[in-house]
């Protein structure tokens, strides 16, 4: 019986430390990666398995006294548990303090006391020069001079705010300096070996559990900006995630970051962008957990596009994860169907509370707050429906409560004569750090430099044409088109060193971006015949950037066209509608700056290849109504290459196959079409199947 409380106390301890560590993301799995680095090292040097034991308990808590020194010296807080009752605690040195909290926590429970001798000493050093308890050699236990090797090189192979992380080569090398100085040499040349024997000192790289550990601290990062709303810094965390991801060839984590980005997109309502992003996730989709989930994200998409073929996605699944009996994905995917019916069909609607009251049964059987939680902007307006029309209204009250809603008298009268759809935005308009402006707002009255940047990259200005070449390095490029995207806003220096250079480091970063931005100041002034213009200023006071002259982009040409278009088409002017939609199709000369990854140029990318698609399809839809099947066919079959998961796409080839007289052909594409999205979404288009009815071909 005391053994099953000493352990249950530990398990306490630890679940404590894992809590605390995430308060700081640069804190994320440290002492668990030096627990296992620890436990490795030591059965690797035949340590006794009761000293392996002692070793490993102690590092899953040796941050604990630093974690504890840090949370009691706010002034709000009042932690039992390190025994200040009443005191700061100031009275004592930083290592005095720390060696009260151990011993206060420790002591006494028959199992730890073995670990206060390890905790106590981990910071001596083995020569005695920078030791706190004159402690040197062997008179440390050993288990604390392996301990400090391993701290140590978990330390420098893991990022921390000043600085990014060391490469596994890099990191020995600096523990070997100090060895017989600060490290126990043995524990050092040991180290050393067993890495090279089972991770490869000599790659480039870290171990990949320091990477995975990275990687999901980017991960966290895009959880949490994703919860209060900041866009910008999610789409951010999760794309340094899918990176990471995708060097480790994980593609776990991969899925993870990508889906992040999906709902970044979907809460942005900027859903083509969303839609590729669930073509990668289509690709990478390789076990069937993963198939259901990418279908899941695919219903929710239809759903936002105002498309019917959302809801038979959703309502396919709901009933496959009830055969499957797997409560969490169960509990997404019908907060989905039953928010998007409250959204699209009002609180009233019969179909809308059956799934309400389905919805609210599951969420009371079981425990599934994490789910309802991580989808706060489908789940909130379920629960305050289930308020007014008192489905549950007793759970969903207490719901509301534990997600920070208590009050829900006052909040549902506010969101009264509000439409169910708008409740999320009125509840959190703004993002708290303020979201940037998405598209540039550009210079006018002056002579602008013309960068077209669909296709080539290519600068002109009165006679005087350049390519990229005219800058010295794609960085440069990046930077110029940086400011220049602000339309003569000012961008911070800190965020343009941070978003060009993010591994490098603050200060590295900074030097980086003044001489990045001697060099752009030299390409401008060539551009522009004035070599003593100034083409960027600085402003001292908040170190921002601006550009100095007005510049156009051949994309906004392109959008005006497209604008025109889409006018002339709707209101019923299909000859017009072609001419403009063929000059915007020849203003598109290919992707926006294709080899760019940055967010801030993918995001216009998209949308401008969503301008180019629908632009495509009126023309498509434009032949079809002039009886030129034959160009329809042309046009339907590129959309169909870009995309084969639109309806609207394989519809038009099917009436300009029919319109040809080729209804084999017509009836063998529609058989093909049924697999495509049988296999991909789980469901066919309704849309789809009714167009071969309404062309008369029978299968």
């Amino acid at each position: 019986m005391q053994d099953d409380i000493e352990e249950r106390y530990y398990d306490l301890l630890r679940s404590f430390v894992k809590l605390l560590e995430l308060r700081n993301p640069f804190n994320i799995d440290h002492c668990e990666l030096v627990a296992h680095y620890c436990g490795e090292l030591a059965h690797y040097l035949r340590f006794a398995d009761a000293d392996v034991r002692r070793l490993v308990k102690a590092a899953e808590i040796h941050t604990l006294g630093v974690l504890l020194q840090m949370e009691e010296k706010h002034p709000q807080r009042n932690l039992p548990i390190s025994g200040l009752q009443g005191r700061t605690g100031r009275d004592v040195s930083i290592h005095t303090r720390e060696e009260q909290i151990f011993r206060g926590v420790l002591s006494g429970i028959r199992g730890l006391d073995g670990c206060l001798e390890i905790l106590e000493q981990r910071h001596e050093w083995y020569d005695g020069t920078g030791s706190i308890a004159k402690l040197k050699g062997n008179a440390i236990c050993k288990e604390a001079r392996l301990m400090a090797v391993i701290d140590a090189y978990v330390d420098l192979v893991t990022p921390k705010a000043h600085r990014p992380p060391e490469t596994t080569s890099t990191a020995v090398g600096r523990l070997q300096e100090l060895a017989g100085l600060q490290f126990d040499p043995a524990f050092v040349s040991a180290l050393r070996d067993y890495l090279s024997e089972r991770t490869g000192l000599g790659n480039s790289g870290t171990d990949r559990k320091f990477q995975v550990a990275h990687c999901r601290h980017y991960l966290n990062l895009g959880h949490f900006y994703t919860q209060i709303h900041e866009t910008e810094w999610a789409l951010r965390s999760y794309l340094a995630a899918e990176r990471m991801a995708a060097r480790m060839e994980d593609p776990g984590l991969a899925l993870g970051a990508i889906s992040g980005q999906f709902m970044v997109y979907c809460e942005r309502l900027q859903l083509e962008r969303a839609r590729e992003i669930l073509q990668q996730v289509r690709h990478r989709s390789v076990t069937d957990s993963d198939r259901l989930g990418y279908q899941m994200l695919w219903g929710l998409l239809e759903w936002l596009e105002a498309k019917p073929l959302g809801k038979e996605i959703l309502e396919k699944l709901i009933r496959r994860y009830e055969s499957l009996a797997s409560v969490p994905d169960l509990t997404a995917a019908l907060s989905f169907q039953t928010c998007m019916t409250l959204f699209t069909q009002g609180g009233d609607n019969p179909e809308h509370l059956d799934y309400l009251t389905t919805f609210m049964k599951l969420v009371g059987r079981h425990d599934v707050f994490d789910i309802v939680e991580r989808y706060r902007p489908y789940t909130i307006p379920i629960f305050l429906n289930a308020i007014v029309h008192e489905v549950d209204g007793r759970l969903a009250r207490n719901l509301l409560t534990r997600m920070g809603e208590p009050c829900h008298g006052p909040l549902l009268d506010r969101l009264s004569n509000i439409p169910p759809a708008q409740w999320t935005k009125v509840l959190m308009s703004t993002p708290v750090l303020g979201e940037p402006a998405e598209a540039p707002q550009f210079h006018s009255g002056h002579q602008p430099l013309y960068i077209e940047t669909l296709g080539k990259l290519c600068f002109r200005f009165g006679e005087c044409t350049a390519g990229a070449e005219v800058f010295p390095t794609l960085k440069t490029i990046k930077l110029f088109l940086r400011l220049a995207f602000a339309g003569g806003r000012s961008v911070s220096s800190d965020m343009l060193a941070e978003e060009l250079w993010p591994d490098a480091g603050p200060k590295k970063g900074r030097d980086s971006l003044r001489n990045s931005l001697a060099q752009v100041r030299r390409a401008l002034r060539s551009i522009l015949g004035d070599e003593s213009r100034e083409v960027v200023s600085r402003k001292r006071k908040d170190t921002s950037l601006t550009l100095d002259f007005p510049c156009r982009f051949d994309f906004q040409d392109f959008e005006e066209t497209y604008a025109r278009t889409r006018l002339a088409f709707t209101e019923g002017q299909p000859h017009e509608a072609m001419m403009l939609a063929q000059a915007s199709l020849r203003l598109y000369n290919g992707d926006m700056l294709e080899s760019f990854d940055e967010d801030w140029v993918v995001a216009m990318r998209f949308r401008l290849a969503a301008m180019r698609t629908q632009a495509l399809t009126i023309v498509a839809r434009c032949h079809i109504l002039a009886c030129d099947y034959a160009q329809a066919e042309q046009c339907a079959r590129d959309l169909l290459c870009a995309d084969d998961l639109r309806e609207e796409s394989h519809i038009l080839l099917l009436e300009a196959l029919a319109g040809q007289g080729r209804p084999a052909e017509a009836i063998a594409h529609y058989e093909q079409a049924q697999k495509i999205f049988e296999n991909e979404i789980g469901i066919f288009p309704e849309r789809v199947r009714s167009t071969l009815k309404e062309l008369d071909l029978l299968l």
